[in-house]
């Protein structure tokens, strides 16, 4: 643009604002576009804000406004926005780029040679790990086109945080003409929030983006995800959080941990608030919200840019925070029971400690690099609250079945610890080694996790491994030495006084253990001293724990079902106690679950009955199923309901219903095979038959599943079997009706037996 009265030689600075602002407002100029790049500056930009009345020069004022003409300002600075310059309704907020878009730069700044090999998923990864950031991917690019780095490679150096400063240091000068990298950026905008004293001292905002660097971030992509989702997101398979997803929470932002830590140690004054140092990292653009996710390569240069004695206390105060979470969760409502229940320890460990395990895994990384260890040692720090914190972290990855990783972390952990004798307990070792061999017999065949378990109980004296080998000997199936085991705890701690259970939790494991040694042994002897210990010791306690404890909610149900097992079959009053105990058991189920579409609680219902199919337990699966299918609604109950939801498109409240239905004929078809293996054959015949009608009138997607074909099959042997002419009509029009099935279900079971 040429402005004919316009002299750079004997203009100033003012001058030259002046007269290209009122050549862009005079009405005769062509259409334009004035562009202000990284604003950045508030002073220059709006003048000082402590001498608002003065002369002082304000970039706002030569900027031109015409009808003709349109101002674009870009700037991390939000406060631009209703200060005067950019109105509130004509603020943008720009996010990261979307995956498209960022494959399009991909695209255009790499060599097809460096991206022909790499599938879409890896294209993916790579956009996400940097967070959608166009900068930084075009800095990306420029290395991997430089070095001739193929994709895979770069993604895996980017996974080793010490790489960051040389992956980053290429100019991007294709988006920026002053050839920034994204780490000098951001160094800028930290020595603005840091104050003009640094690096002699911070302000508080700056503190808080230095411990974020230490909590968990992760991709814009994954904060939707629940605490449960987030955590089980990578586990191919059935996960411990299967069926109770929808307990979960969304995951916690950053900010909601850093809220006590900021009390803790940055807090000066009452009036002080975490919302207000977080304020300056949004008007920088240092975090995306207020709720402080940090974009993640952002995140990595936090860290690495401060001196390990400020990395050092920042890991200090998060991991004393971090396990005082954990321990709060121990001492909860539920009172540390979790290692009791036996198989499902798990779900209060998942409901508890999500949350602080997402930070914990970022926390135990810096506190055990090489960096950190050589300055502990060297000053001889403590570093008992590091090897604590990394022992919960294995604790809580074995409890949601990640035992590699688990032993990984639990041998470091008693590692670290004994390196610190001077501050840790030698009884507090001891435990943990327990804790220790008893995650690493997961891998081991019974045989030898017995011996582990001997082993354990021997050297350490210690009750939870002996309860620990007592369980060992009952699933190797030796049971006689198993409830002597159980029966030396209890005689040791008297069962008759509830008060032991609550004071020595390991008498209560045993007292457990020994109901299930007893019920699998059978006998009559057996099965009288499992109903008096359920009765008079194990249930009454149960009962009195608070509504909602995972002892009434997990073990209670599994319990009453061994009561229905060990049930006498004549009392002396004349009564059924088998009936009382499965009314017993649906009373108890009626109080805690959640009522359902079809009647009943089948979902929860197929997953016992699945368990004792696991155990063979024939009997047991045909007392307690008959029992169940008392609570299913009638057929056209349900096939009423289904068309109601069909018309109010609620596909949710749809798929529910199936999955009921399905859960429902996997139960009838458990209970026809129950009866076929005691040769009651048209009773089998009427249960295999329902399971057919429910699922052709009301789930005939179900059709192509592995149940059906089995229910079909089952079917078709109680016809067999019958050897009636009757049935075996029945059976011809069945085998016309459904003869590819057959032949599939029939060839599947060929191949398992092969197998």
């Amino acid at each position: 643009m040429i402005i004919p009265q316009f002299n750079p030689v004997a203009s100033n600075k003012i001058q030259t604002f002046e007269v290209v602002k009122a050549h862009l407002e005079t009405q005769y100029t062509r259409p334009w576009l004035f562009v202000l790049d990284d604003a950045e500056d508030l002073k220059f930009l709006l003048g000082d804000p402590i001498r608002p009345d003065s002369d002082s020069f304000r970039l706002m004022d030569y900027i031109p406004f015409a009808a003709h003409g349109q101002v674009l300002i870009t700037t991390r600075q939000s406060k631009l926005v209703g200060e005067g310059i950019v109105p509130p309704q004509n603020g943008i907020r720009v996010g990261e780029m979307t995956v498209e878009d960022g494959l399009l730069l991909l695209e255009k700044c790499i060599p097809p040679a460096l991206t022909s090999q790499s599938p879409k998923a890896m294209c993916r990864e790579f956009l996400d790990m940097l967070g959608g950031l166009p900068l930084a991917i075009v800095q990306a690019a420029s290395y991997m086109r430089e070095e001739q780095c193929p994709m895979e490679v770069f993604i895996a150096l980017y996974k080793d945080l010490d790489n960051h400063d040389e992956l980053f240091k290429r100019k991007a000068t294709s988006v920026d003409k002053e050839q920034k990298t994204v780490l000098l950026t951001w160094e800028m905008s930290y020595r603005k929030i840091a104050g003009p004293s640094y690096p002699e001292s911070k302000s508080q905002p700056a503190m808080i983006l230095d411990l974020l660097g230490f909590l968990d971030s992760q991709s814009s992509t994954l904060r939707g995800l629940s605490e449960g989702e987030y955590v089980f997101r990578d586990q191919d398979g059935p996960t411990p959080i299967d069926n109770i997803e929808n307990l979960f929470p969304l995951q916690e932002c950053p900010a909601t941990l850093l809220s006590e830590v900021y009390s803790n140690h940055l807090k000066r004054k009452p009036s002080h608030h975490l919302q207000l140092s977080i304020g300056p990292l949004c008007n920088y653009s240092l975090v995306t919200s207020r709720e402080c996710w940090v974009h993640p390569v952002v995140h990595s240069w936090i860290s690495r840019r401060l001196p390990i004695e400020e990395r050092h206390k920042y890991v200090t105060w998060l991991a004393k925070h971090l396990l005082s979470k954990i321990a709060i969760a121990d001492k909860g409502p539920q009172d540390d029971w979790e290692d009791i229940v036996l198989g499902a320890e798990v779900r209060k460990l998942v409901m508890d400690e999500l949350m602080p395990q997402r930070h914990a895994l970022v926390v135990k990384g810096h506190a055990f690099s090489n960096a950190m260890t050589e300055y502990m040692r060297a000053r001889q720090l403590p570093s008992l609250d590091f090897a604590e914190l990394l022992y919960q972290v294995g604790r809580m990855l074995a409890s949601a079945g990640k035992t590699e990783r688990a032993i990984k972390y639990l041998e470091r952990s008693i590692s670290a610890m004994q390196d610190d004798m001077n501050h840790c307990p030698r009884g507090l070792i001891a435990e943990k080694k327990v804790f220790l061999s008893k995650v690493r017999s997961r891998t081991m065949p019974p045989a030898e996790a017995t011996l582990e378990a001997e082993t354990c109980a021997q050297d350490f004296a210690s009750l939870h491994a002996t309860v620990w080998w007592a369980e060992c000997l009952r699933k190797e199936g030796r049971l006689d030495e198993s409830l002597q085991l159980f029966r030396n705890i209890m005689d040791a701690y008297s069962i008759d006084r509830v008060q032991n259970f609550q004071r020595y939790k390991e008498t209560f494991a045993a007292t457990v253990g020994a109901v299930f040694v007893l019920a699998a042994k059978g006998d009559v002897e057996s099965k009288a001293e499992a109903r008096r210990i359920i009765d008079h010791s194990i249930a009454p306690f149960i009962r009195g724990m608070p509504r909602g404890h995972m002892l009434k909610t997990i073990l209670y149900p599994g319990l009453l079902i061994r009561r229905v097992e060990v049930a006498e079959s004549e009392v002396a009053d004349g009564g059924n106690d088998q009936v009382k105990a499965l009314d017993e058991m649906v009373m108890h189920d009626t109080t805690y679950l959640s009522s359902s579409l079809a009647g009943g609680y089948p979902d929860t219902w197929r997953t016992r009955i699945d368990d004792l199919r696991q155990e063979n337990k024939r009997d047991v699966i045909e007392h307690v199923a008959q029992k169940y299918v008392e609570s299913r609604l009638p057929i056209l109950d349900i096939m009423k309901t289904s068309v109601r939801i069909s018309s109010t498109d609620a596909s949710d409240k749809l798929h529910a219903l199936w999955s009921e239905v399905d859960d429902w004929c996997s139960i009838y078809n458990h209970l026809g095979r129950a009866y076929s293996e005691r040769q009651a054959y048209e009773q089998a015949e009427k249960a295999h038959g329902i399971a057919l009608a429910l699922w052709l009138f009301l789930y005939p997607q179900g059709r192509q599943s592995a149940d059906f074909r089995s229910n079909l099959w089952g079917l078709d042997r109680a016809l067999l079997y019958q050897r009636s002419p009757s049935a075996e009509a029945k059976r011809r029009d069945l085998e016309c009706s459904f003869s590819e099935l057959f032949e599939q279900e029939r060839l599947a079971r060929l191949t398992r037996r092969r197998h």
